[in-house]
């Protein structure tokens, strides 16, 4: 470079405005970037842009922007956790695959279906832009949980009676089909914000509720869960669901708990789990009417039953005989990984099957829960276990003499024969490492010896 080449090169150039100053003056990005986010909706431009710069304008742009716009093009998380965290309280995306456009776009949903009010005798604008919208978030939808679905709108003008059956509610049927990815779903037939509109009518799967329910079952081969909580299911809809499942191989979980099933939709249920086709391997039927009759069908199930892992029985009416029956029947299971049977009415024929389950159990059944069942201290007088040890402790206490599992003073009338049992049973088991036995009447003696065992088999795991 010459010498005036470089006194060229040195020349400074002086503003007019001795206030001047090159720093505020905005660098060409940043111009870019502003105009790209303040008419986004109008111009979506988000591909082609440098990496450095697309996170600036995804953390810029509009949380309120419409979903047509935003859902099928834009994957980035950013984007979807600043809209969720905008929209939802307490978001967990682990509960949602992980993702923060999952989360959103199943919540979104969720909103939607919960406040849809589906009108009879109307035009059909609203149910068209409703499937519109959950078309649009399909791809990501992959669990639902429906805490309420309202009723039908009768048509304009029509008035209710009294004696008019109860409305059905949203066309399940339509909607799953539009959702391919759909796996989990959890709904509830009935209402939460109904306020002063209170009506029991509103309360309640109907039988057209649930053969549109399992129309899907029958067609859909991607749900692997399924849970109708408190929606009055009696033995009926039981009955139709259980149908559809004979030809379903796709649901693993089925969670009808606190509803209205009793023996005949227990037996429904039975066949189910006796055709080689099901691969239904967790079934609540918690704070239902199932009896002795039900157990057992159950359980003459489950013995040649190969997939079923988790039986959720727990507050029906088993009673005693139908746990000893139901007991008696899972000496022939070897897939069974969990039982509960808290709160249904078990004693002393039940402890003796369990006995002899624990006896001969294998290596999966490794829960049980008999929590809230009158299982110990029984008349000494009794020989309900002859079979086992029990006589020597019988005896003991027709003698007058201390036995193991009595309490002091009141030996001579009732010992802890069950408690015995048990433990003898459960100290020859090594697998078990989980065993409710709270509110049983079994005396503390033989509750802290067993659940001792329990400690011992979890830490040889």
């Amino acid at each position: 470079m010459s010498g005036k080449e470089r006194r060229l090169a040195q020349r400074r150039i002086l503003a007019e405005d001795p206030e001047w100053n090159l720093s505020p003056v905005p660098k060409l990005s940043d111009l870019c970037i502003k105009a790209i986010v303040t008419n986004f909706e109008k111009r979506p431009i988000i591909n082609g842009i440098p990496s450095k710069h697309r996170e600036r304008v995804l953390s810029s742009i509009s949380t309120e922007l419409p979903l047509t716009i935003v859902t099928p093009l834009i994957p980035e998380q950013l984007y979807w956790k600043r809209r969720a965290v905008a929209n939802f309280k307490n978001c967990d995306p682990k509960q949602h695959g992980g993702s923060w456009k999952q989360l959103f776009c199943e919540l979104h949903l969720q909103t939607i279906i919960e406040s849809y009010s589906p009108k009879k005798g109307r035009g059909s604008d609203e149910w068209d832009v409703f499937l519109a919208t959950v078309r649009l978030l399909s791809p990501c939808i992959n669990k639902l949980v429906i805490k309420q679905l309202r009723p039908t709108e009768p048509a304009e003008g029509t008035v209710v009676k009294a004696t008019d059956p109860p409305p059905d509610h949203l066309d399940l049927q339509t909607m799953v089909s539009s959702l391919p990815q759909l796996r989990d779903l959890s709904i509830y037939y009935g209402i939460r914000d109904c306020n002063i509109d209170f009506n029991w009518s509103f309360f309640g799967m109907t039988l057209n509720d649930c053969v549109l329910l399992t129309n899907v079952l029958k067609a859909n081969n991607t749900l692997t869960s399924l849970r109708i909580q408190s929606s009055s299911v009696d033995d009926d809809r039981c009955r139709l669901i259980s149908n559809a499942l004979l030809t379903n191989k796709a649901l693993k979980t089925l969670d009808l708990s606190h509803n209205k099933i009793g023996d005949s939709g227990a037996r429904a249920l039975a066949k189910v789990l006796s055709v080689q086709t099901t691969v239904l391997a967790d079934l609540n039927l918690s704070n239902n009417k199932v009896g002795r009759q039900g157990a057992y069908c159950l359980g003459k199930a489950l013995a040649t039953n190969k997939t079923l892992q988790h039986l959720r029985l727990r507050m029906n009416y088993i009673g005693d005989t139908g746990g000893a029956q139901l007991c008696g029947e899972l000496r022939k299971n070897d897939t069974l990984v969990s039982v509960d049977l808290c709160g249904n009415n078990l004693g002393a024929e039940t402890v003796r099957a369990l006995c002899a389950l624990l006896e001969k159990n294998g290596r999966q059944l490794a829960s049980l829960d008999l929590s809230c069942n009158k299982l110990g201290l029984f008349p000494s007088a009794t020989t309900i276990f002859a079979a086992s040890a029990a006589p020597a402790v019988a005896s003991a206490a027709a003698a007058g003499t201390s036995a193991p599992g009595n309490f002091g003073d009141d030996a001579k009338k009732e010992v802890d024969t069950a408690g015995k049992a048990l433990f003898e049973a459960i100290s020859q088991n090594k697998y078990v490492t989980f065993f409710d036995i709270r509110v049983t009447d079994l005396s503390q003696e033989y509750s802290v010896a067993i659940q001792g065992i329990i400690a011992e088999n979890m830490q040889a795991l």
